[in-house]
């Protein structure tokens, strides 16, 4: 019979082998949306704007699969002088909608348009979500999708 903190060492570790998997697959689904779209961001320093972290592996491993380089930017900090220090040497900003608050969501639009950064909003938590709209920021399409707003969307 294992001792108590052995047995809860082994716990944890069969707990996070099942974690890393899903993680590992939601970064292999990213790189596959990225794919799709055909998006080769070439280089491009990108700024993911989420709250504190939550998810941001996933989306940090979508940018790499699209040829980007992820920064990730808290989303909750509200004061625009934070955001804009973090947008300012940026070449692109998705916002996760979901994971972000309303100061922030216009001191991050505010500061993309200040220093001509490449904004667009993610509506939803998902790397199909989060790849369109590094597609529209990319092509300068309209920085959300709006109900009743067709985006042509290239699958390939």
């Amino acid at each position: 019979d294992l001792h108590l903190s052995l047995r809860r060492q082994r716990q944890m570790c069969i707990r996070d082998s099942g974690l890393s998997k899903q993680i590992f697959g939601s970064m292999q689904q990213g790189a596959q949306d990225a794919k799709k779209l055909k998006v080769d961001l070439k280089g491009q320093k990108v700024g993911i704007a989420i709250g504190n972290g939550q998810n941001g592996e996933i989306l940090k491993a979508t940018v790499k699969a699209c040829n980007g380089d992820p920064r990730l930017i808290n989303a909750f900090a509200g004061k625009s002088k934070k955001i804009e220090k973090a947008v300012k040497n940026l070449d692109m900003v998705i916002m996760i909608k979901s994971y972000a608050n309303h100061p922030s969501s216009w001191s991050l639009a505010k500061a993309c348009k200040k220093y001509g950064v490449k904004f667009a909003v993610s509506n939803k938590m998902s790397t199909q979500s989060f790849c369109r709209a590094l597609y529209r920021a990319e092509n300068n399409l309209p920085s959300d999708e709006q109900s009743g707003q067709e985006i042509e969307y290239p699958m390939g």
